[in-house]
């Protein structure tokens, strides 16, 4: 569902800025060539958020992974980690971490305080701590 959502956001996205520009199109090969070049560079924008957004996540732990794929496996035990969360919490840690989202919009959103947002991610990052038996290399 979530992957259905970004694609329709992303082809909003090229689609507006196709009409911004539209004057700078002499024909149909050029409005195709830039619907795939805005829709690529937002889904690749958008890829590179959510890595930032993991590497932050991986950071609270505290975590020094020594190569890629050591990272990759310790990102994919805290995906897990989160998965298992109340759901209040999950929620919480996905739409910051994830999505990029401030407590504010979440709050907004789910029609909670910025607090509760805020105790939502702090305990779902403490329940993450405690559930990852994560190893630092000093």
């Amino acid at each position: 569902m979530r992957g259905e959502k970004s694609a329709t956001n992303i082809l909003a996205f090229a689609f507006k800025e196709a009409w911004d520009y539209r004057s700078f199109f002499e024909d149909e090969d050029q409005l195709v060539f830039f619907l795939y070049f805005v829709a690529a560079a937002k889904m690749t924008q958008l890829r590179r958020r959510a890595e930032r957004r993991y590497i932050q996540l991986t950071a609270a732990f505290a975590v020094d992974a020594q190569s890629e794929e050591d990272r990759s496996v310790l990102i994919r035990r805290i995906i897990a980690a989160v998965d298992k969360l109340p759901r209040q919490r999950k929620m919480a840690i996905r739409e910051h971490y994830l999505n990029g989202k401030t407590a504010r919009q979440i709050a907004d959103e789910q029609q909670l305080s910025e607090r509760t947002v805020y105790n939502h991610m702090s305990r779902g990052l403490d329940d993450l701590k405690k559930s990852l038996p994560l190893q630092t290399n000093v």
